[in-house]
């Protein structure tokens, strides 16, 4: 690739050109990019050859933008792998450097998001190891990439970027490149066996050297070349997390590997203080900020990548919130099973280290904030129905029905269940006790993915609580009853089965508003 023709000035009296954002050919590669946020296949349907090509004649006839080289950088990636982004990463910094006075975009909160937009982008695609001919590429581009971090702190004296994404993702390859090349190195008391005499050593283009190599040693691997360590192996498996999930973001298995590795080693605690407070620091606010405009824009598939991304790193295996932000973008893509698996784990971690979730980061701000305590209290905690029935039968004797009913459950046997339970409601004469058999009814038809008929039977138990007063009630049952019925719309709604999508909506709310009012810590996602 000639690189000079992008570092030359556009012309004499406008070094950077014009500002070519409503310029036809920026709206086409902005159109490309555009795919990228997509809920579809429409990202796989990315032209990436356009997006270079038309980033090329922009940077060279008509304007140093720094949005373009960042698009170019990605589309260098995608079409020539390491080589192609070092290429463009040169480009960038040249840029930088030596056109910032009049560099496009002219405003700095836009040059800020430009760089920010490179460091997600391209911080998520050097996940995928290099090739050993890319070596030496990635050696470079982490050059470049450090390189860059200088030249940010140097021109940006206010609203500074950062580019962890960038160093933390280059450094780790470097290291794995440095890691293989220092296995494949010979001892030194290999290396006399190796070379021999001058007469013993063979000519590899001899016919006759192919014909006798002994292929065991081709056939088995050197010890060497296997991950050694826990470090090596932990890194190996993250990123084979990160490429399983590129591929296939609906994948359970790259969730369960990446917690395995993380949450599977922590046996204790965080040492805290009496108010709750750890040593560890807090999440930088910028990435906190980068998760909730990813929310706010409904980008659930950057925003799964961003948190499963943040999760990664070292000083985030706490930080709760980012289970609830995974969780939420799986269920918005409509990936419910793949969801479950978040929340299952997340429910292991917390039942093997109690107490957790009421810690918090060195500055004062929780492991879990408010939403994310409502999330796990309605979506991750789980009561067992063994345990529901234990508290309410407890002290009766004649509501062995619930027992029974329990059993066809276990068996799957739905119809059996509600045919026990409604001989039970039949045969009581106490109101809380037909309550309770109408609520386990309606539960058990959400279990086994009758959601029409939970739908029906929850929101006739919503409308006795709404004329009876809640001091009548053991307010434990209320709460059933609303979280039942608010994963029943949650799930009508992800499966297209609902009537009236807003109206459910707007009921999923005013139960919002019912458990904040009864201090529930219920998980609305």
């Amino acid at each position: 690739m000639n690189i000079e023709i992008y570092i030359q000035p556009i012309n004499d009296n406008s070094p950077s050109g014009m500002d070519t954002k409503y310029d036809g050919e920026y709206q086409e590669i902005a159109n490309e990019i555009q795919k990228l946020t997509a809920m579809s296949s429409a990202k796989d349907a990315i032209n990436w050859d356009k997006v270079v090509d038309l980033s090329q004649k922009i940077l060279t006839e008509k304007s140093k933008d720094l949005t373009i080289i960042g698009f170019l950088c990605v589309g260098l990636f995608k079409k020539e792998g390491y080589q192609g982004v070092c290429d463009g990463l040169r480009i960038y910094c040249h840029v930088l450097e030596n056109f910032w006075d009049s560099l496009f975009p002219q405003k700095l909160k836009a040059r800020k998001l430009a760089i920010e937009w490179l460091d997600q982008r391209l911080g998520d695609l050097i996940v995928r190891s290099p090739s050993p001919k890319e070596s030496q590429a990635v050696l470079d581009a982490s050059e470049l990439i450090k390189r860059l971090n200088e030249l940010i702190q140097e021109r940006f004296t206010e609203q500074r970027p950062s580019i962890p994404n960038l160093i933390s993702g280059f450094s780790k390859q470097v290291e794995g490149i440095q890691s293989l090349s220092t296995a494949e190195e010979p001892k030194p008391q290999e290396i006399g066996k190796q070379q021999g005499t001058p007469a013993e050593v063979p000519l590899i283009t001899s016919p006759a050297i192919e014909s006798v190599a002994a292929p065991t040693t081709m056939a088995i691997p050197s010890s060497a070349s296997i991950p050694q360590g826990n470090t090596e192996i932990i890194n190996a498996i993250r990123q084979m997390a990160s490429s399983l999930r590129a591929n296939n973001p609906q994948d359970p298995l790259p969730y369960r590997l990446l917690r395995c590795i993380k949450w599977d080693i922590v046996y204790s605690i965080p040492t805290a203080g009496k108010d709750g407070r750890t040593k560890i620091p807090a999440p930088k606010t910028q990435v906190s900020d980068s998760l909730k405009a990813l929310i706010e824009a409904g980008n659930w598939l950057a925003l799964i990548e961003k948190a499963e991304n943040t999760f990664q790193d070292a000083g985030n295996t706490f930080w709760l919130d980012l289970q609830r932000m995974t969780y939420n973008g799986l269920m918005s893509m409509g990936y419910e099973n793949t969801a479950r698996i978040i929340a299952s784990e997340t429910e292991a971690f917390l039942n093997r280290l109690p107490g957790i979730i009421d810690l918090s980061f060195s500055d004062g701000t929780s492991f879990a904030d408010e939403e994310t305590m409502q999330w796990i209290s309605l979506q991750v905690v789980s009561v067992s129905y063994e345990q529901l029935h234990a508290e309410e039968i407890s002290g009766e004797d004649d509501d062995t029905d619930l027992q029974e009913a329990l059993e066809l459950i276990t068996q799957r046997n739905l119809e059996g269940a509600l045919k026990v339970l409604q001989q039970g409601i039949n045969q009581q004469t106490s109101h809380k006790k037909r309550f309770i058999r109408r609520l386990a009814a309606g539960k058990y038809c959400l279990q086994l993915g009758q959601t029409e008929w939970a739908k029906a039977i929850l929101e006739g138990l919503d409308k006795e609580i709404d004329t009876i007063s809640l001091t009548s009630w053991e307010p434990e049952s209320c709460v059933q009853v609303w979280t039942a019925l608010y994963q029943c719309y949650q799930k009508l709604i992800i499966l297209k089965k609902s009537g009236d999508e807003n109206a459910m909506k707007q009921s999923m709310e005013k139960i919002r508003i019912m458990l904040f009012q009864h201090n529930i810590r219920a998980g609305i996602d």
